[in-house]
């Protein structure tokens, strides 16, 4: 199965090191199927259910980053890298890199999908301060292939701070169009998608929108009668920065235009809106309670020293975000 991952970019050079060594290792085509095992418990992976089932196939993987002509030695960086991957051959994963102005995070991924040539079967992408777990793809592979219906695929993934400690996990929920207009039942950091959901869907990202157009999308996906299948796997993380654009002043007010365009029915109905939060918050504690919780991750500290283990003594759903403390 091949994957094409975008990764929009703006002087964020140290966490998008990072974020591409946590892609480029998710590649297994040419891998020995025997050795698929090994590989996996090298990497420490959260569940081997699909490694059991007999399920591993090779993996392509093309990583593109867009950047928005970033300042901070991020293009010298893209270069060489590039260099260093044609240079390499490794067996599945290839690179690519564009630096030019943008209108937003949006629109660079837009850009970075529209480039997807036909041949390839999912695509996603992944932010500079998100990074995939061990064999990410692997497990969405094997949910796709189990799932032939699904154009959607939501995973879980872990939320760490700055420096890769855990806070907490979070669960994917079974998306209903009514629920999407108020949250995103997954996390763009574990969500992917058939590429026919934008080759042939048409479904975009509404580049008007510069900090919370994840909302957006999930409305759209619904309209265009995606269908969804929820992988109950941890496959990614998030990095609580306190910097996330969503939760920036233009954020904000990004979010009032939101309310007013897509949920103006609920102006006098703020009680309900409450209730409705209580509701979507029982959902994610019960998913969570028959789900495995995650016991340790694995993720790069320093893009060149390989994965560092990380252990989780207590595992939790409940998450305090540092922009809003």
């Amino acid at each position: 199965m091949k994957f094409w991952i975008v990764t929009p970019s703006y002087n964020q050079l140290d966490w998008l090191k990072l974020c591409i060594a946590s892609v480029a290792d998710q590649a297994t085509e040419g891998v020995k199927s025997e050795d698929l095992g090994v590989k996996q418990q090298n990497n420490l992976i959260l569940n081997t259910e699909n490694l059991n089932l007999g399920l591993c196939e090779p993996i392509r993987v093309h990583h593109h980053i867009q950047d928005a002509c970033s300042t901070d030695g991020t293009r010298e960086f893209l270069a060489e890298h590039l260099a260093n991957s044609s240079k390499l051959k490794v067996n599945g994963y290839t690179f690519s890199y564009e630096s030019a102005p943008d209108d937003g995070m949006y629109d660079a991924i837009n850009r970075g999908w529209k480039r997807a040539a036909d041949d390839v079967d999912v695509v996603a992408h992944l932010n500079c301060d998100e990074q995939y777990l061990p064999d990410a793809l692997q497990t969405i592979a094997s949910c796709f292939s189990q799932n032939q219906s699904a154009d959607v695929i939501l995973a879980d993934m872990i939320v760490t701070d700055d420096v890769g400690e855990y806070i907490c996990h979070r669960r994917a929920l079974k998306p209903y169009a009514f629920i999407s207009r108020f949250w995103c039942a997954g996390f763009t950091a574990a969500s992917f998608y058939r590429l026919s959901v934008t080759k042939t869907k048409n479904v975009y990202f509404d580049i008007s929108w510069k900090n919370i157009g994840d909302k957006v999308w999930f409305n759209a996906l619904h309209q265009a009668n995606c269908r969804f299948k929820v992988c109950n796997e941890i496959v990614s993380t998030f990095a609580d920065t306190g910097d996330n654009l969503n939760w920036t002043e233009q954020g904000r007010q990004e979010g009032l235009r939101y309310m007013k365009e897509y949920l103006s029915f609920m102006h006098e109905r703020m009680g309900l809106l409450k209730l409705l939060s209580r509701i979507n918050s029982v959902r994610r504690f019960f998913k969570d309670m028959v789900c495995n919780s995650p016991d340790h991750y694995s993720v790069y500290l320093n893009a060149s020293d390989g994965r560092v283990t990380k252990l989780v003594e207590t595992p939790s759903v409940k998450w305090n975000k540092k922009a809003w403390n």
